[in-house]
């Protein structure tokens, strides 16, 4: 699958999921090993090389080809 991450309504990241460490059906294995997984259950496992960079009050919209968009808004952000 392809993953396009935009802030605010820029194009930030574009990642496929060919390129993942652990495959998603191992990490749902893996994770639901541990925890009970439910439906509409999210998994997050970082982002892609090179870091994004946000700060409070950005918009985030992850678009996954095929399936759909996750759409949120930084309420509060750190530097690390």
């Amino acid at each position: 699958f392809v993953l396009n991450t935009y802030i605010n309504g820029i194009l930030s990241q574009t990642f496929n999921t060919d390129n993942l460490i652990l495959k998603i059906e191992d990490a749902i294995s893996f994770i639901s090993k541990h925890i009970k997984l439910y439906e509409n259950d999210l998994i997050c496992t970082g982002s892609a090389s090179p870091k994004l960079k946000v700060k409070s009050g950005d918009k985030v919209e992850i678009k996954v080809e095929g399936f759909g968009s996750l759409v949120t808004t930084i309420i509060w952000c750190t530097s690390f």
